[in-house]
């Protein structure tokens, strides 16, 4: 009987020390809750201070993956002008930044040896008419009986030979862009005329004028941007997250940061081990005007968007731990700014997507930017300072 008295007084006395407990861990929490009062100020502070006010409301959350890369064009939208033969550059007539068409001359060359390959085609020509007359008038002679199989053999082996270099220098002219037909009426090219390939933009010049150059050197290069593309690369953690067909906002890096859209249209299938990247691919949209092939470039692309609740970075303030944004209601000339406590759910740029048990009317008008002013202002009162 007195082991269960004592049973009984030792359970009283453990329920009445948990609820001591309870009670002084309200007492802390409230406590806890009363240090982050309310701050009250004028409209001129709030001016002074820079503190805005403003409704919270849903917002589209974008999250997406940073990554850098730079620009490029297909393979068929770039072109390198370069001589079929040796020259001097005799003139240029395009500068760097110049759009030029397909087919444009943008160079001309000169050289002896331009001249000594026509005057061989003159000289091939002019024997070939020759051969070709007295090859008739062998073939006849050989008819008639009256002319001999050695010589009708030599003239029509000299004629096939004859021929063949004929074609060969001809096919040589056609490539320095001489027309054969031209040189038949007497009309020889002094100078080569080099022309764009391809239609687009002088990218580069690499020649003077004067200056000699030998066969297929690169003197020009020449870009078609309407096709360009931003060649980004994206560490494998995150390869899953990219979809074809998905925004991509870019920033040239360069000295104004220009900034253009976009949109994945390729995903690449192999995997770079030096840099633990893949090749991703997004054409851009509008204008490339000032863009140039090569240059680097920051993106984001956005992987996926829900709507939430969301306020901006500058609305929250850490205090212990805890994360709490202010309510504003205005009396007067007064503005009362309240704390509440509330949940990071998402972090995304400039944005915080926020989770709090208080309803949305309460939270209908908050502080936007200037919450650590607001903290800074109650950590005076409860200081005292002034």
């Amino acid at each position: 009987m007195k082991t269960k008295s004592y049973l009984i007084l030792s359970l009283i006395v453990l329920l009445a020390a948990c609820g001591k407990q309870t009670k002084d861990a309200g007492e802390q929490e409230k406590q806890s809750s009363d240090s982050m009062t309310k701050v009250e100020l004028t409209d001129e502070q709030v001016k002074k201070l820079g503190i805005k006010v403003g409704n919270i409301a849903d917002t589209m959350l974008i999250s997406s993956v940073d990554v850098n890369g730079k620009l490029a064009v297909d393979p068929q939208s770039e072109a390198t002008i370069t001589p079929q033969m040796g020259g001097n550059v005799k003139q240029i007539l395009v500068h760097e930044g110049q759009s030029v068409s397909k087919g444009m001359v943008v160079a001309y060359l000169s050289h002896p040896d331009l001249v000594n390959l026509q005057t061989d085609y003159f000289s091939a020509l002019n024997r070939q008419r020759y051969l070709k007359k007295e090859f008739d008038r062998q073939t006849m002679m050989l008819n008639e009986g009256v002319g001999a199989g050695k010589d009708y053999d030599r003239t029509k082996s000299e004629l096939q030979t004859v021929s063949g270099q004929v074609q060969m220098l001809a096919a040589q002219l056609k490539q320095l862009g001489i027309s054969t037909s031209a040189l038949r009426k007497g009309k020889p090219m002094l100078a080569i005329a080099l022309r764009s390939p391809i239609n687009g933009t002088v990218e580069q010049i690499n020649v003077q004028t004067g200056q000699y150059v030998s066969p297929e050197m690169a003197m020009m290069k020449i870009a078609n941007t309407s096709n360009m593309y931003a060649e980004l690369q994206v560490f494998q953690r995150d390869v899953p997250k990219i979809k074809v067909g998905q925004d991509v906002a870019l920033k040239i890096v360069h000295a104004d940061g220009t900034a253009c859209k976009g949109k994945v249209y390729s995903i690449g299938k192999t995997f770079r081990a030096e840099t633990q990247t893949v090749d991703v691919r997004v054409r851009l949209d509008g204008q490339h005007t000032g863009l140039i092939v090569g240059m680097y470039v920051q993106a984001k692309i956005a992987t996926s968007s829900e709507r939430t609740r969301a306020v901006s970075s500058d609305a929250i303030v850490e205090v212990d731990g805890k994360s709490y944004i202010f309510t504003a209601a205005k009396q007067g000339n007064n503005w009362h700014f309240v704390p509440t406590m509330v949940k990071k759910v998402k972090e995304e740029a400039d944005l915080v997507s926020i989770e709090t048990k208080e309803p949305a009317d309460r939270l209908s008008r908050i502080v936007q930017s200037g919450a650590y002013y607001l903290l800074s202002e109650m950590k005076k009162d409860e200081t005292g300072e002034e």
